[in-house]
């Protein structure tokens, strides 16, 4: 039937897995619940393979971290610095994260934003009117999630699905916004995204992208 999924042989009505994977938005025991899943975490082991190349195993060095809202050494910016970033669990807790922040009380879309040698790792995140652009820094090495949020963005308790995706911007805008779709089909074997995301005013922000990327190349 089209309104299930198999997994390991057994059928599973879609509705099901959306309400689950909407509990791993929401809940951070959900979340870790998630990942521990699909062992996630193991693919951690292969960054052993990253010293070669002089990259330390930043899950290696960051899980055991007690639990803390910010790095001890922070400077600069919560969230809009390399140098200060948001706190998360593995890459869908940082799209999980993303998902509930808003600006102007609306969701934010973001996409992937590459990472630093410190393996932090960022999105750029726009708003849903297009008139706004922010790359977010994230470091997703830990079991817990800061409680915090960047200046000028407010918090929503619950998300209604993903407002975004890890993948990067592609030159159609268009085709960026319909790989925020099959990246949660990927995810989650169903397309869980926030029907928000269908208010995106992607050709306004198709022009701030690139006056963004205009400005960065002279710079």
């Amino acid at each position: 039937m089209e309104n299930e999924i198999d997994i390991d042989g057994i059928k599973v009505h879609k509705s099901i897995i959306y309400n689950a994977a909407l509990a791993v938005l929401n809940n951070l025991e959900d979340r870790l619940n998630y990942i521990d899943s699909i062992s996630a975490y193991e693919k951690y082991e292969m960054l052993d393979i990253m010293k070669a190349f002089g990259r330390p195993n930043y899950f290696k060095e960051r899980f055991p971290w007690p639990e803390m809202d910010r790095w001890e050494d922070a400077t600069g910016e919560f969230g809009l610095e390399p140098t200060n970033p948001i706190i998360v669990t593995d890459l869908i807790g940082k799209m999980a994260y993303l998902s509930h922040l808003r600006w102007n009380d609306k969701p934010v879309i973001f996409f992937g934003g590459g990472s630093t040698k410190q393996a932090v790792m960022s999105s750029y995140v726009f708003s849903l009117d297009g008139d706004h652009l922010d790359r977010l820094y994230f470091d997703i090495f830990h079991r817990y999630q800061t409680k915090s949020i960047p200046r000028g963005y407010t918090w929503a308790e619950k998300a209604d699905g993903l407002t975004g995706s890890t993948c990067v911007i592609q030159e159609k805008f268009e085709d960026t916004i319909k790989l925020i779709y099959s990246d949660a089909q990927g995810m989650f074997g169903v397309p869980v995204v926030s029907p928000q995301v269908r208010r995106f005013n992607v050709e306004a922000a198709s022009r701030l992208w690139y006056d963004y990327k205009k400005s960065r190349s002279k710079g």
